[in-house]
């Protein structure tokens, strides 16, 4: 069950039997974007997934939009096309292309009303939202505050909206919920300049890698300061990019089952000035002054818009892909402590959008009214499955299995499983929006098992030996060892951890002595909760978590997805729903030798010669 994301206070029948529908991209826009995703509101209860869950293609920017999750969406409202009175696009260059829309809505989804006068189904019942007022709406409305101040920023938008960063104060109750103060156009910004650190090192639009990498750095003063000359003295910092060369097409870099495009159209690095600088680094410096430049130069221009705008208090709401940075989202939480909290959205980045756009769409036909929550918004809002289409997925591949009449037992087998150092697979209830596991579709696995960062690096993620994994607490136990204003359910903060917490949350604890706390309350998984509770008994106080999917796809999204997982060997037993599925069970499997695993230092070198090799004839 989703909680009212919003309290609606008592209206006419017309708006409590409303249907919202919100979509990112517009339906077969011609730009290439990414995470295309879906929002719909039905009967006061929300829905908001992205596509490459059920594509399993990360990023996808040829989507012409999200269509399997919007399909989905109005299977679980039991809706369709014609019975939605709103729908909300992103605005594109000159408005609405009716040409696009007539495609959308009369030849696709066959509505009606739309054939019979089209501009009148336009005039009533589209709705268009810029770039980043979509940001904004989709931090505000999820954070459970109703007034104060908002940030977004991100690399730049897109055709219909050009800012790449604005600022200014909401208030929900107010006609019009932004008052924007400050925006910056500049295609040369700070998430420019990230994706070109991210590229020095190695990597096209993974810019949480580079984070990764920073924390086994130390930050070089010269490398520093050569960074920084490449930003001009503007009050909000223009980085001047320099790309000499487009990078080459890699054919060979094609994988059918995890096929990603960045690695196929943008191989790394390119011939950029930023390279030219890292090559005169080791990797691991180099990175970490680049995490640092940026984390500078952001507080540097939050503390700019502070004072320019005379902000004492007032808590202060933050999206854009920026704020995927969970290091500087701890320093900015850090900065502002004096004036007020700082709220991060399950979804920062353009998966977040159509959620935006819906709270857009959702304010505008219902004010006033309409209030925000009091407390931040659950981001359970995706897909579930009922146990009897999970079962004929199980029979049909042939799966032993187990079905259990209770969540009581299950809940005791698992913390069983935990106990014994077993890595379990989680399929249950709705799933997650966003780029975090949070609990819903995730591995976990004991924070005191030695051994679970290998073997879920070896066996199910086959990723970046340096990537941290999260840890997940009870509410309870980050009362009494986190401040408040780190305590983040959406796991968007990398928090420094006192010898205390430490020893909580085992091998959670990155290198760096950070953590990216995932502060689990009962309301939003009551399941979860009561698990976590329960090891404590055990000494267990916090479960490692990483997302559900092996390296290069996205996250399941179906119980055959998941099935598949388990399948494939990338751990010991899946729990999907009521139901449980052994790997020994179902597969022989060859035994695990970690000795063969190489330690992190020795990690460390390949890692630079590798990097080295790269930049030959560069």
């Amino acid at each position: 069950m989703i909680r009212p994301a919003l309290k609606i206070q008592e209206i006419s029948i017309k708006y409590k039997t409303m249907n919202i529908v919100s979509l990112y991209p517009y339906p077969f826009d011609g730009q290439f974007r990414h995470e295309p995703n879906v929002s719909v509101w039905s009967n006061g209860k929300i829905f908001s997934y992205e596509e490459d869950k059920f594509t399993k293609l990360k990023s996808d920017p040829t989507a012409p939009f999200a269509e399997r999750a919007l399909m989905r969406a109005l299977c679980e409202f039991e809706l369709m096309p014609e019975d939605v009175d709103l729908w909300v696009f992103p605005n594109i260059p000159g408005g609405i292309d009716r040409p696009l829309a007539k495609k959308f809505f009369v030849d696709l989804l066959k509505i009606q009303s739309a054939t019979d006068d089209f501009e009148k189904f336009l005039f009533d019942r589209l709705l268009l939202v810029r770039h980043h007022d979509a940001h904004a709406y989709s931090t505000i409305f999820a954070s459970g505050v109703s007034k104060g101040y908002y940030l977004t920023y991100d690399g730049g938008g897109d055709f219909g909206d050009r800012r790449n960063m604005t600022f200014g104060r909401f208030d929900v109750s107010k006609p019009r919920v932004l008052d924007q103060l400050a925006e910056q156009t500049e295609t040369g910004n700070l998430c420019t300049f990230h994706s070109f650190v991210t590229d020095a090192c190695g990597f096209y639009g993974e810019n949480g890698k580079t984070s990764g990498l920073a924390a086994y750095g130390s930050i070089n003063a010269s490398c520093v300061n050569e960074l920084v000359g490449l930003f001009s003295a503007d009050p909000f910092g223009v980085f001047h990019r320099v790309r000499r060369r487009r990078s080459k097409l890699r054919p060979s870099a094609c994988n059918a089952e995890a096929f990603d495009r960045n690695k196929i159209y943008n191989t790394v690095p390119s011939e950029t000035n930023v390279v030219d600088i890292a090559k005169r680094y080791d990797l691991f410096d180099f990175a970490a002054s680049g995490e640092y430049v940026v984390q500078e130069m952001f507080l540097a221009l939050a503390n700019k818009l502070s004072s320019d705008h005379r902000i004492d208090s007032g808590d202060l709401c933050v999206a854009g892909g920026l704020f995927n940075n969970v290091s500087l989202n701890y320093r900015l939480s850090d900065y502002w402590r004096n004036k007020g909290r700082v709220h991060f959205c399950m979804a920062p980045s353009d998966a977040g959008l159509s959620l935006g756009g819906l709270y857009f769409g959702l304010h505008q036909r219902m004010h006033p009214h309409i209030e925000n929550s009091s407390s931040p918004v659950s981001p359970f809002l995706g897909p579930e499955y009922s146990s009897e289409y999970i079962e004929s997925v199980l029979k049909s591949n042939r799966c032993v299995y187990q079905k259990f009449d209770s969540s009581a037992e299950v809940l005791s087998l698992m913390r069983e499983d935990i106990v014994r150092n077993k890595i379990i697979g989680i399929f249950r209830g709705r799933a997650e929006l966003g780029p975090r596991s949070l609990g819903a579709r995730s591995i976990l696995s004991s924070s005191k098992n030695v051994n679970a960062k290998r073997l879920l690096n070896l066996y199910l993620k086959r990723r970046d030996w340096f990537m941290p994994y999260a840890p997940i607490i009870a509410e309870e136990l980050a009362d009494k060892l986190l401040p408040t204003r780190f305590h983040n359910y959406y796991m968007q903060l990398a928090v420094k951890c006192s010898p205390k917490l430490r020893e909580r949350l085992g091998y959670g604890v990155h290198v760096d002595g950070s953590a990216r706390i995932q502060v689990l309350r009962r309301a939003d998984n009551p399941f979860l909760h009561s698990l976590i509770r329960s090891l404590e008994e055990y000494g267990i106080y916090s479960l490692l978590n990483t997302s559900f999917n092996r390296h290069g796809i996205s996250t399941v999204g179906t119980p055959l997805s998941a099935i598949q997982h388990l399948l494939s060997g990338c751990f010991d037993v899946l729990y999907i729903e009521n139901f449980m599925v052994r790997l020994e069970a179902n597969r022989i499997m060859p035994e695990i030798n970690l000795s063969e695993e190489l330690d992190e230092l020795e990690m460390m070198e390949i890692e630079r010669n590798e990097w080295r090799a790269r930049f030959e004839g560069l």
